[in-house]
């Protein structure tokens, strides 16, 4: 079973943890936050890009704490920006909110990398290595 805990190397931000893993995969777990902001989803993308160390990478988000996200920031995650660091995305949740707040950002905004909702990491995990082979 794949484990979503933060290693100590985790980058902590106001919205959760994010690192690299061994494979390559950049991975985010989300906290508990009442509105998840353009400017929250501009700094996870700063982030993101950091971790990524110039090559585009798959990414999972559990996103099973999230609460709400705003029209912007999931604008903003759709558009060209996050892209530059990711491949392809993952969105782990397992909340009535979380899957409510994943599927309208999927069917809404057309996201410009592969993306697809999972409620089991072990297979979010598997979908995003074939992506390993991109990189």
């Amino acid at each position: 079973m794949t484990e979503l805990r933060p290693p100590a190397n985790a980058v902590s931000t106001a919205t959760g943890f994010t690192w690299l893993d061994s494979s390559g995969i950049i991975i985010a777990v989300a906290n508990e936050q009442e509105l998840h902001t353009l400017k929250d989803a501009e700094e996870n993308t700063r982030i993101n890009i950091q971790l990524a160390q110039g090559i585009r990478r798959p990414f999972l988000i559990n996103m099973t704490k999230l609460k709400s996200m705003s029209r912007e920031a999931r604008a903003f995650y759709a558009g060209p920006e996050p892209a530059k660091a990711l491949l392809a995305v993952a969105i782990l949740t397992t909340s009535n909110i979380g899957n409510l707040v994943a599927n309208f950002f999927l069917r809404l905004t057309r996201p410009s990398v592969p993306t697809r909702l999972f409620t089991d990491a072990d297979e979010a995990m598997e979908w995003l290595s074939q992506y390993l082979n991109n990189l």
